[in-house]
């Protein structure tokens, strides 16, 4: 058997693409929330498509270095740091999940598999920024509980999303990535 590069120019090419994806989809697709000054986007998604066809670590790099480059990008430089942890173990997450599950999204119980991944590294997210803004906004409940309802949704609707369209992608690039 032969044994595969994991960083081959394709593959390494692939992870600038999706971190460029992931800030674009970030930026053009963002609805401020007041309270925090935080706001609603849908980077998640490509985050969550990334963890199926790239696995958990080139993931956890387009989570993180995509939705902190966003931020920076965006004028939100102070979440930036938070926000390169946060979406990092998000695709992280979302990827381990998935791989020690042997979610196949092609099928009915892998597309489950692969759904229950993302709302669980949805949910991941959530949690990170709520504990982020708490310690942000000077160990204030009010401003992260303002945004959670939010969060919960940017997860929830990103889950979705990917799961729709993780199936079509996961066949289409099967043969290209490897």
């Amino acid at each position: 058997m032969k044994k595969q590069k994991y960083l081959t120019p394709k593959r390494i090419s692939l992870l600038a693409l999706f971190c460029a994806l992931v800030a674009v989809a970030t930026i053009i697709i963002r609805l401020p929330i007041p309270a925090t000054g935080g706001y609603f986007n849908l980077g998640d998604t490509i985050i969550f498509i990334a963890s199926v066809l790239l696995g958990p670590l080139f993931a956890m790099i387009v989570g993180g270095v995509g939705s902190a480059l966003a931020d920076v990008i965006g004028g939100f430089a102070q979440y930036a740091p938070w926000t390169l942890v946060i979406k990092g173990i998000e695709g992280l997450i979302a990827g381990f999940l998935i791989r020690a599950l042997r979610a196949n999204p092609n099928t009915m119980p892998g597309a489950l598999l692969t759904f229950g991944s993302f709302v669980i590294a949805g949910l991941w997210m959530v949690a990170g920024y709520f504990g982020a803004e708490y310690v942000m906004y000077g160990l204030d409940w009010a401003p992260p509980a303002a945004e959670l309802p939010f969060n919960l949704a940017q997860g929830g609707i990103s889950a979705v999303i990917a799961g729709i369209l993780a199936p079509v992608l996961a066949r289409a690039f099967a043969q290209r990535l490897s």
